[in-house]
């Protein structure tokens, strides 16, 4: 129940603050936060339930695969979640090389539009 709650809303209301689609992981960071140490508690489900997993990713983890858990202490999911199938399975598929180069072409036209003079 913990789990679908942290999964499916927005807890702590940030989609208000962070209106446009890219800033989604942004967004629920805090929340992805503790998602990702809940998930350890059922590792039933970063092993064997990949339709969830995917969910999971890709609304919290989609662009942010190195997470902050607390005062500067990061976890790296790629490393964090080599030995979980689902979990890796799930990650695995935010990290397709075309992906992640749309997403880095989407933030340089992002960052060349609103240049900050």
């Amino acid at each position: 129940m913990i789990i679908g709650r942290l999964r499916s809303d927005d807890i702590y209301n940030q989609k208000k603050a962070y209106t446009e689609l890219e800033h989604q992981t942004a967004a629920y960071a805090t929340q992805a936060s503790m998602l990702y140490v809940l998930l350890y508690f059922y590792p039933d489900v970063l092993h064997n339930k990949p339709a969830i997993m995917r969910e999971i990713v890709d609304k919290h983890f989609a662009d942010n695969w190195v997470i902050n858990l607390y005062m500067g202490m990061t976890v790296n999911l790629i490393d964090a979640w080599e030995p979980y199938k689902a979990a890796k399975a799930a990650l695995n598929n935010t990290l397709d090389i075309q992906a992640v180069k749309s997403r880095v072409c989407n933030i340089f036209v992002f960052f060349s539009i609103n240049k900050l003079s």
